[in-house]
């Protein structure tokens, strides 16, 4: 929404639920770091560490959100930039996706699912091959001459980098957790 709006209240929304992610995150951990400082069973001390790597992951998922895609909404807006429709079209698909990943990873912790985890990486693989098939729709559009591909390459090679971060920050996530099973 950020991108195709430009809203600076979409923006000032989503800064301010990251600085509210990045309390929860360092609370979280150092709740669990003083968990972790005592004596605790292996398995209680394994899940403990995994809840503050998942916990880093979100938190750094949502980094990306606020430190690269608001800049490249941003910039997009700035420079009055344009995706072509065939590309735009691909970049929602993908958010789409990614979103429906980060939602099935956050049913997975809430289930605490070790096999819902598993999936979630599946499907993060599946994401990360189509990232790369993205990229090569767009440069083929370049090599076509796609006027509105050329003015918005970097933006859109950008957010699809970004968009895949996020996609990898749960895969981590996930990894974490469903390696405990």
């Amino acid at each position: 929404e950020a991108l195709r709006s430009g809203s600076p209240a979409l923006r000032r929304d989503l800064e301010a639920r990251d600085q509210r992610a990045d309390r929860l995150q360092r609370a979280v951990t150092e709740y669990l770091s003083r968990l972790l400082g005592r004596s605790l069973t292996q398995e209680t001390s394994q899940r403990a560490l995994a809840l503050v790597a998942a916990a880093d992951d979100l938190e750094s998922a949502g980094d990306v959100v606020v430190r690269d895609l608001l800049r490249l909404s941003q910039k997009k807006e700035r420079t009055g930039q344009g995706f072509s429709a065939e590309g735009w079209q691909e970049l929602e698909a993908y958010h789409a996706e990614v979103l429906a990943l980060a939602r099935e990873t956050r049913m997975a912790l809430a289930e605490e699912d070790p096999e819902r985890h598993t999936a979630c990486l599946e499907r993060s693989f599946n994401l990360r091959s189509r990232g790369g098939m993205l990229r090569i729709r767009h440069i083929e559009r370049l090599a076509r001459g796609t006027p509105e591909s050329r003015e918005s390459s970097a933006v859109h090679l950008d957010v699809l980098h970004a968009l895949g971060q996020i996609q990898e920050r749960l895969s981590d996530l996930n990894r974490a957790i469903a390696s405990r099973a």
